[in-house]
């Protein structure tokens, strides 16, 4: 019997599945007549299509068409259906009667930013094919554009979601006029009455309303900082923000979690409460306060906080969402009317109803100035694997349909309707074809959805032991609260801490480059260590380990005469970390490994933290003070150095 293995040594088949990326769809909402706005529309995608067709010789005589500008020109006759293989294929439908006009250009995928420090390959077996409908009604044009990515079922490369530019020409086109609900002319619509702010809760309820909103809250006031603590009865929120938690957030698209995080300085734990604050309180205790203010009080000019930039993110978003600012006076309407509670300054974004995204003033204040970037990134996946209704819009294939029936109303031959029909099954074949490979999508989709709930669990799980070992921190700012009731800095460094704490890595491998990015202003981790840290297999509580650094950078800046002992203390007494020095007998025996390499200049390593024994968790790191540049230099950890006692 022949060895079938050696025989059959063929390239495996592979499902393919599909999905869109881009979609849109809106209506016209011009001056000039409809019919006009039809050609206009038509015009720009070929001069689209012709744009990126530069550098082909002989195109065919069918993209020879006037510029938009020129539609009182142009001759409706010219328009007709055909279909083109250029290597791509290219497919229009014109179907007169019923005002539709429909392209489709099917094309391998080119890559993305190709010589660019961002740049994508090509990804093999992976194809895009952009729609572009029209449709033509007596009081306006409908417009509908998508754009559907189909791939092998196995590809894990993820796939960017690009606005084709016809959309973006369409909306500078003012004999368009682009609408849905909202004008999408990239400008900013901002509620400045009870009558706008009626006409948001409506699009934001309406379900076929497919654009993502991009909700604004009025920035608030800059304040004097107030060391008044809580009393007793708000302890138990602080402890609830202390506990160490994490919160997860995916979507389908599994290209990255739906709400930012903050990022944390320690550096500026001790400040009390130097950065500007937003002020929100109850309207009746306001207006108390206002009667009893001085007349100086009542006088003063309040400094607004800086405001992300608007106008530049609703350009950027133009065809891809909206952008809408909300005043102060209506963050309670929006609470009471949608149960979204908005303070001063706050970001939040609504697709199909639902928050995807909700950011406050703090978490994004020192990065302002870009921050509208960000909200790009966020809004441009949302249309990624949606469900968008495109009103009466007919894309090719139902178009082709809509026109074969067109046809078989016509007085045809018997054998004409025949030929009609099977070209008709022939489109409802396909359409059956896209729908499983939406379905084999849809099903990985949700596959990969189960996985990532199981990590979530995981996750979830390993953090339940940070929240166990920060419990003791909570119970010891209770009794600091008692004994100190004005220090208003503790409570500002057991908060920061958590939050630092909920950042810390969970892998090994991943120490070294978190503990440089969060504190290179106090470390220099060496080669050595960084090696140690990748070849350690055996059992290491990583978190443990972050928090023993976390220490460090407390001692260091300490050493370095920026915070008083106590505050040090602070560091230390989650896990009693204390720096001690290195037995003086086996600094002399070993010196090899009590010593690393920085650069050209080498360092005995004569201090430690150290946790726990040989029996339990163990934890060392080794390090030495530099006092020219005023850092620890790291030299080994978390591995036990051998001593005189023991070699291991």
């Amino acid at each position: 019997m022949p060895d079938e293995s050696k025989i059959y040594q063929a390239t495996a088949i592979k499902q393919l599945k599909s999905y869109p990326t881009y979609q849109f769809h809106a209506f016209s909402n011009a001056k000039c007549s409809t019919a006009d706005t039809f050609v206009i529309c038509i015009l720009e995608t070929f001069k689209w299509l012709n744009y990126r067709m530069k550098g082909y010789e002989n195109l065919p005589e069918e993209f020879s068409m006037p510029l938009p500008d020129d539609y009182k020109n142009f001759d409706m006759d010219k328009l007709h259906s055909f279909s083109l293989d250029l290597g791509f294929q290219i497919d229009v439908v014109y179907v007169q009667k019923k005002g539709i006009w429909s392209f489709r250009i099917t094309e391998i995928d080119p890559g993305a930013n190709l010589g660019s420090p961002t740049e994508r390959k090509p990804v093999q077996g992976r194809t895009f094919t952009t729609e572009i409908s029209y449709r033509l009604h007596k009081d306006c044009v409908e417009i509908g554009v998508r754009t559907i990515c189909s791939e092998p079922a196995d590809t894990t490369e993820n796939c960017e979601v690009f606005r084709p530019a016809v959309v973006k020409a369409l909306i500078a086109n003012n004999n368009v006029g682009l609408k849905y609900k909202y004008p999408i002319d990239g400008k900013v619509t901002d509620i400045e009455s009870n009558s706008n702010l009626e006409y948001l809760f409506s699009v934001i309820k309406d379900e076929k309303f497919d654009l993502p909103i991009v909700i604004v809250a009025e920035s608030g006031y800059e304040d004097e900082p107030k060391p008044d603590l809580p009393d007793l009865k708000s302890l138990a929120e602080f402890n609830s923000a202390y506990s160490v938690t994490r919160s997860f957030s995916f979507n389908l698209d599994m290209n990255k979690p739906a709400v930012s995080k903050m990022q944390i300085d320690m550096s500026k734990v001790e400040n009390k409460c130097k950065s500007p604050k937003s002020v929100h309180t109850d309207k009746t205790n306001k207006s108390k306060k206002e009667k009893n203010d001085t007349t100086e009080a009542q006088t003063a000019v309040k400094t607004k906080l800086p405001s992300v930039d608007t106008a530049t993110l609703a350009d950027k978003l133009a065809g891809f969402g909206v952008v809408v600012t909300v005043k102060e006076k209506y963050f309670e309407k929006l609470k009471h009317e949608l149960d979204i509670n908005l303070d001063y300054g706050e970001i939040i974004i609504i697709h199909h109803g639902n928050i995807v995204h909700q950011q406050n003033y703090k978490s994004y204040c020192d990065t302002i100035e870009n921050y509208h970037e960000t909200l790009k990134k966020e809004v441009q996946v949302l249309p990624k694997r949606a469900v968008y209704s495109f009103g009466s819009i007919k894309f090719t294939s139902d178009a082709r349909i809509s026109e074969l029936q067109d046809k078989n109303e016509s007085n045809l031959t018997k054998n004409e309707k025949i030929e009609l029909l099977t070209r008709e099954n022939s489109e409802l074949r396909q359409q059956l074809s896209d729908e499983r490979k939406r379905s084999v999508d849809a099903s990985l989709r949700e596959e990969s959805s189960r996985v990532y709930q199981k990590k979530i669990r995981q996750l979830e799980e390993e953090n339940e032991s940070l929240t166990e070992k920060y419990s003791k921190a909570v119970n010891d700012y209770s009794n600091i609260l008692e004994s100190y009731n004005k220090m208003s800095d503790i409570i500002s460094f057991y908060k920061s801490k958590s939050e630092v704490a909920a950042e810390f890595p969970t892998e090994t491998a991943k120490v070294c480059d978190w503990l440089e990015d969060k504190f290179s202003e106090y470390f220099v981790v060496s080669q050595n260590a960084r090696n140690l840290m990748k070849k350690y297999s055996g059992s290491l509580d990583v978190a443990l380990l972050c928090d023993g650094l976390l220490y460090l950078s407390g001692y260091a800046r300490y050493k370095r005469n920026e915070i008083s002992e106590d505050i040090l203390e602070l560091y230390a007494q989650a896990n009693n970390w204390s720096v001690d020095r290195c037995g003086t007998e086996s600094v002399r025996v070993y010196p090899d490994i009590y010593s690393c390499n920085v650069g050209s200049k080498k360092y005995t390593l004569d201090y430690h933290i150290k946790y726990g024994v040989k029996s339990q968790q163990l934890i060392r790191v080794y390090f030495c003070w530099d006092d020219e540049i005023q850092k620890i230099i790291i030299g080994s950890m978390p591995g036990h150095l051998a001593t005189v006692k023991q070699k291991t």
